[in-house]
């Protein structure tokens, strides 16, 4: 029998689809479920205030 050697640009999109491929599919799944409305996207960020500084006043850190 002969031995055949594997191209390897082959093997590196072989690679390539076997990982895009269910990331495509994952991504497309998470679209059609937003899309449908059974999925809510995460709410923006709230905005920071500047109440930190007053409610860490009465905490003691073990220094004097």
């Amino acid at each position: 029998m002969q031995d055949s050697a594997a191209n390897p640009v082959v093997v590196a999109l072989l690679f390539l689809a076997r990982c895009l491929i269910p990331v495509g599919i994952l991504l497309g799944f998470s679209y059609l479920l937003r899309r449908l409305g059974l999925v809510q996207g995460s709410p923006p960020p709230a905005e920071k205030t500047d109440n930190s500084k007053s409610s860490n006043e009465g905490i003691q850190h073990g220094r004097p």
